[in-house]
């Protein structure tokens, strides 16, 4: 009998990840990753989108790798992007497969796109053509922020112990040699709001806070976050976003590793780049990425 209790303990803690409880209570752990993710000079990261969406009668479905690094507090980066999908317009389908590397440095952003295959081809095959092999500088106004909003910002990173509610508390957890407190979370669309329009106040932008809610009642959001138990940075974040109509249009699936805080490799900033032309890019595959998922997230974009 004891040897049976011994085995059903044990198994019992291999099941559950051998979790144990945190000292702090979840409102201090996400005060202090708050605070931590405003003061990150660089970071290794690694993140995974997996979407799909439906528009009448087409349907996108599509998975996107992004691999990099964040220095200088967001001010830098470097990332490679692949993207691969299907897009299907009733009895036109189509497959697309991206591979590009970005570099972000201050206000300039780099682009380098390695392939751009759309089978079928779905648009202009010359402007695409033109593009590949080289890097170019993105110019500057809405254009640009197609490939911005692909890499992770340090306010996305603040924005995840900033605008969450616990939900559920699952302990410490061990994640890479280290203790991290686990928690279930949802967004708080106050917070959210108030975070946006701090932003847009400090780029003197327009806002919209009743639009913002809105966007945000259309969708049900639910993350996991995993923070450092000493140092209280953030490895690991996850969200699924469904869209609350019935049947869901929209599912999106997030997962972002971190690594390497204030100790990631310094970002390389291209030396020779070309202007890239506005109306070439606003033609290209990723302008039809920008307006099929980017504006209809904001609390991946903050």
């Amino acid at each position: 009998m004891k040897r049976l209790v011994i085995l059903t303990l044990v198994g019992a803690c291999v099941l559950s990840g051998c979790r144990r409880s945190g000292d702090l209570p979840p409102a201090e752990v996400l005060r202090r990753a708050t605070l931590k993710s405003s003061q990150l000079q660089s970071a290794d990261v690694d993140a995974s989108l997996d979407v799909s969406l439906q528009r009448g009668g087409s349907r996108l479905s599509g998975k996107a790798v992004l691999r990099g690094v964040l220095t200088d507090a967001g001010e830098q980066a470097a990332f490679s992007l692949q993207a691969q999908g299907i897009l299907d317009r009733g009895e036109d389908r189509s497959a697309f497969r991206w591979s590009a590397e970005v570099v972000r440095d201050g206000e300039e952003t780099y682009l380098l796109i390695r392939e751009a295959l759309v089978q079928p081809p779905s648009v202009e095959p010359q402007g695409l053509d033109a593009l590949l092999g080289a890097w170019w500088t993105l110019p500057h106004g809405g254009d640009r922020t197609v490939v911005r909003s692909l890499t992770p910002d340090p306010r996305f990173l603040r924005a995840q112990s900033a605008v969450v509610t616990v939900f559920t508390d699952r302990g410490l957890e061990d994640i890479g040699g280290r203790n991290a407190y686990h928690y279930l979370v949802s967004i708080d669309p106050d917070r959210l709001v108030a975070l946006m329009q701090g932003l847009a106040e400090e780029r003197g932008q327009p806002f919209s806070a009743e639009e913002v809610r809105r966007a945000l009642e259309a969708y049900d959001a639910r993350g996991e976050l995993w923070i450092d138990a000493k140092t209280f940075v953030v490895h690991r974040i996850s969200w699924t976003i469904v869209s609350n109509n019935t049947p869901p249009t929209m599912r999106l699936g997030l997962r972002m590793d971190l690594r390497k805080h204030d100790s990631a490799p310094a970002v390389t900033v291209p030396v020779e780049s070309k202007p890239l032309d506005s109306a070439i890019f606003s033609a290209a595959i990723l302008r039809q990425a920008q307006d099929a998922v980017l504006p209809h997230n904001p609390w991946l974009n903050p």
